[in-house]
């Protein structure tokens, strides 16, 4: 007998593979899957998230993008965290994920589709994507957070999902992954927690920007949502007019674009690139 005959190898018996592309807007990096005709329901994707997105054994990202087929709109987004949960929005995915239905004939240049957090329209700028985001809600400035080692004036806001802000002299300095993952865990935010950001002003409508992101529970290179929501704190708090440009860790810079009237602030467009890195075919072992 041959004897490697009897040693079991998980590969000799793959499940169907399936097609995936691997994307980045600012450093944030997404998996995406074209689902309209694979069937990846609400079940399965959230035990898929948690294998792809482990970046030592699978293919690994930030997150996990399904594109769906919708009856009034060009196509539905759902999101994925790392650890399975599921995000209201993702402002850099969803720029990604424009770019997606664009290289793939799924949508024009311009286009109108929807997530969970509601409609958004994108539009495709050679390798910069244009994206609308909901109109901001829930903001609070100035809420003092006491309960650990130090004492933090925090806003908070909705923009597509929930959000953190505290101003910082270096955002170089800060220790995100301590301090975020305590503030990311406050009862203030409970049961759902919340996205940490720390920005610093720089010169003129420029900020710094650092993000501890829930479900990935870790510092990542960028954060759509998480930039617009410093950048609107900063344009409320110093009285700073649009567009604010956004200086993420990746070392690339998103533009935040909005219309103010007084406190209210609407018409909130987050711009940036979308890199398609690569694509591929997963096959999952089985035992």
């Amino acid at each position: 007998m041959n004897p490697s005959s009897s040693v079991p190898n998980p590969l000799l018996v793959p499940t169907s593979p399936l097609p995936f592309a691997k994307m980045h807007g600012a450093g944030n990096d997404f998996i995406l899957i074209d689902n309209r005709e694979i069937g990846l329901d609400d079940k399965t994707a959230p035990r898929m998230a948690k294998r792809l997105c482990e970046r030592h054994t699978a293919i690994g990202a930030d997150g996990l993008i399904v594109v769906d087929r919708d009856p009034s709109y060009t196509f539905r987004m759902r999101h994925y965290n790392p650890d399975g949960s599921r995000a209201t929005f993702c402002g850099n995915g969803a720029r990604c994920l424009a770019y997606f239905a664009y290289l793939r004939g799924i949508a024009g240049q311009s286009m109108t589709f929807v997530a969970d957090d509601g409609p958004h329209d994108a539009e495709i700028l050679e390798t910069r994507v244009r994206l609308r985001m909901v109109d901001p809600s829930d903001i609070v400035l100035n809420r003092r957070i006491d309960g650990y080692e130090r004492s933090e004036i925090v806003h908070t806001l909705h923009t597509g999902t929930e959000h953190a802000v505290l101003a910082s002299p270096d955002v170089k300095l800060e220790p995100v992954e301590q301090t975020g993952r305590v503030l990311r865990r406050h009862p203030l935010f409970q049961p759902g927690g919340v996205n940490v950001n720390f920005f610093q002003p720089l010169d003129g409508a420029n900020i710094a920007v650092r993000t501890y992101e829930r479900g990935v529970e870790a510092e990542t290179l960028s954060c759509g949502t998480g930039s617009v929501a410093s950048a609107l704190v900063f344009a409320l708090l110093e009285e700073v007019p649009s567009p604010i440009r956004v200086h993420t860790r990746s070392g690339e810079t998103l533009t935040v674009r909005f219309e103010r009237q007084e406190d209210r602030i609407g018409d909130v467009w987050l711009e940036g690139s979308a890199h398609y890195v690569f694509e591929g075919r997963w096959y999952e072992e089985t035992q």
